[in-house]
């Protein structure tokens, strides 16, 4: 992604290199933690909050217009994924310092989305979501090392494999393809998208490992798809 492009100037540099911090560092580490101590299904509603906070962001930074029938489909999207999320086999016990820690997750990563996209407008996708992830990735390093020194873990080809996927595609290419979205779409339409991403790991989860979907699946599906048209209504009436 940098490979013939030229080098930022060093404040944009350090604008990248914070939002990298605040996005990664402080997001994913968040999420992390949070997944650890809070139950599968709340954890899964609480990420669910991040499409919803980047429009109310790009509200109030980028002066994007928004609808009351767009929050309406936001809504109904989350109600969607609270319900696939609890249609699980059981219920699971959920800690307040787990549900705490997915919150700050979902506003750090909401709100480094917005920026970066501010950011973005100015020097592109590619350059700020490869600064950005690189500085995040540096930064990752001390907490990774004292983790490793308390409990050293080696991971084998394919947990090497599933490292590179996460950070390369998963990580920094959908970093960029989420800032190439807010740049040519409302960032409403690019949230609603963002909530066919639990259903695709349903959908797949059952592919691979033979989970079970049920009626839950199939009423969130259509809420999805429901609440993703109503944010693609027009920004006036």
């Amino acid at each position: 992604m940098l490979v013939g492009r030229r080098l930022p100037p060093p404040r944009a540099l350090l604008h990248m290199a914070t939002l990298g911090a605040l996005g990664i560092r402080a997001g994913q580490v968040a999420q992390a933690l949070g997944v650890e101590r809070a139950s599968a299904s709340v954890a899964t509603i609480i990420s669910a909050l991040i499409p919803l906070l980047v429009v109310v962001f790009a509200v109030l930074r980028l002066r994007q217009r928004i609808r009351a029938v767009h929050l309406l489909g936001l809504v109904l999207a989350i109600v969607s994924v609270a319900l696939v999320a609890g249609g699980g086999p059981g219920p699971e016990r959920s800690g307040l310092a787990g549900e705490a820690l997915m919150l700050v997750s979902a506003v750090a990563v909401a709100l480094s989305y917005v920026l970066m996209a501010e950011v973005a407008a100015a020097h592109g996708p590619a350059v700020v979501s490869a600064w950005s992830s690189l500085a995040g990735a540096v930064l990752l390093v001390p907490p990774a090392a004292w983790e490793l020194a308390a409990a050293p873990r080696w991971p084998g080809p394919v947990g090497i494999a599933v490292i590179l996927y996460l950070g390369v595609l998963v990580s920094a290419g959908g970093l960029w393809l989420w800032l190439r979205l807010l740049r040519t779409v409302p960032a409403r339409v690019a949230a609603g998208a963002q909530y066919f991403q639990p259903l695709v790991g349903v959908a797949a989860s059952s592919l691979m490992f033979g989970d079970g979907v049920g009626l839950a699946f199939a009423i969130g599906s259509a809420l999805v798809l429901g609440g993703v048209v109503l944010t693609t209504l027009p920004a006036r009436q």
